[in-house]
């Protein structure tokens, strides 16, 4: 994984039920297997425009938030990320 640049950092005491977490977003290079981890049934990959609606907590928002910081960065394209 190669980091591009910071997205954000999402810390709302309210974002997840389970308990005060602290998110840190990149936009970023990866290669590899993707693979769900302790806190994930399952990891899946998406087009831009095939993202669903209903990601947990405020995941939306990042992503949205990626979205907007990735348009002032133009050493990517979205097929390499």
């Amino acid at each position: 994984m190669t980091l591009v640049k910071l997205v954000g950092v999402y810390s709302d005491p309210r974002r997840d039920s389970r308990g005060h977490t602290v998110s840190i977003t990149y936009l970023a290079k990866g290669a590899g297997e993707l693979k769900a981890a302790t806190d994930a049934k399952d990891a899946s990959t998406f087009a831009m425009g095939q993202v669903p609606d209903n990601l947990a907590f405020d995941h939306n928002k990042m992503l949205q938030d990626a979205k907007k910081k990735y348009k002032t960065t133009q050493k990517l394209s979205w097929v390499d990320i």
